[in-house]
């Protein structure tokens, strides 16, 4: 799969300090792409807001100067997620991503209803239907014997923001896309959004409902039930087994254990764990 989250050429630490007027503790590092924090590529751009960071990668991490050290170099900041998403801007504008520019590789024997839009670099596996109405965003993979329903959009949305010093919203450019396994089924009218830096995944046999959000970088195990309604939240990753009632929501960067069972309308903020059992609002466990 083509990353969309590598750059055109080349950028150096220097640079790209002077453009964020940012203070460069570390050799001059060159880098190629942007990289999450908790899966940092050679030659990458990462922030982290943390002050410790475990790596042996060449990175350049726009954070604390604590960071800095070995082969981390380091963009000091007071506000890393704001001057990573400037950051972002300026490559983007000034160096540019890897685009997505082949056509889309679909398998023979796909069934393709009314009214579909499929972008570039698209991958549809064997024995594949899509129904109509449906979009699928760039770079989007989706396996053999799935079946996406009406109305469903899947590796759209961009919906990432941090504020700057006078509250305005600055937008963090998504550049990762949408991974979907073998046997998987999405529903009509749900929305499965592209990752911010690398892919959202569904694996095989995940079954999700009508109506569901998933959010960017969310991960869906194999064999997981997602019904009717519920709403993922970014960076929330869902067990192998795991079943999320009716209506559930589902905080930002939750784990939900494999087997675990979100009963209908749940609130969950916090992980739960292996083949537990949560309902209500804020979610609790049954005794």
């Amino acid at each position: 799969m083509k990353a969309g989250n590598r750059f055109k050429k080349i950028c150096k630490a220097s640079w790209l300090a002077e453009k964020l007027n940012l203070t460069l503790v570390g050799p001059d590092i060159e880098v190629v792409k942007i990289s999450p924090w908790n899966n940092i590529a050679d030659y990458s751009l990462v922030f982290s807001i943390t002050n410790s960071l475990e790596t042996e990668r060449i990175a350049l991490v726009i954070g604390s100067e604590k960071l800095a050290g070995g082969s981390v170099s380091v963009l000091m900041s007071n506000n890393p997620r704001l001057d990573f998403a400037h950051a972002v801007q300026i490559i983007d504008e000034s160096i540019g991503f890897e685009s997505y520019d082949e056509p889309p590789l679909i398998h023979p024997s796909v069934k393709i209803g009314e009214h579909v839009v499929i972008g570039r670099n698209v991958k549809i596996g064997e024995g594949t239907i899509i129904n109509h109405h449906v979009v699928i965003g760039d770079g989007v993979e989706i396996g053999k014997f799935c079946k996406i329903n009406s109305g469903a959009i899947i590796g759209e949305g961009d919906f990432g923001f941090e504020r700057d010093e006078t509250g305005r919203p600055i937008k963090i450019k998504h550049l990762g896309s949408v991974l979907i396994g073998d046997y998987v089924q999405v529903g009509s009218l749900t929305t499965v959004s592209k990752g911010t830096i690398e892919n959202t995944i569904i694996c095989d046999y995940a079954k999700i409902d009508d109506h569901v959000y998933v959010s960017h970088n969310c991960k869906i195990e194999k064999n997981a039930i997602i019904t009717g309604g519920s709403i993922l939240g970014g960076s929330s990753v869902y067990g192998q087994g795991t079943w999320i009632g009716i209506n559930s929501t589902i905080k930002q960067k939750v784990e939900i254990g494999d087997n675990a069972l979100v009963g209908m309308g749940a609130v969950v903020l916090k992980n739960v764990e292996a083949n537990e059992k949560v309902v209500g609002n804020p979610a609790r466990r049954l005794p």
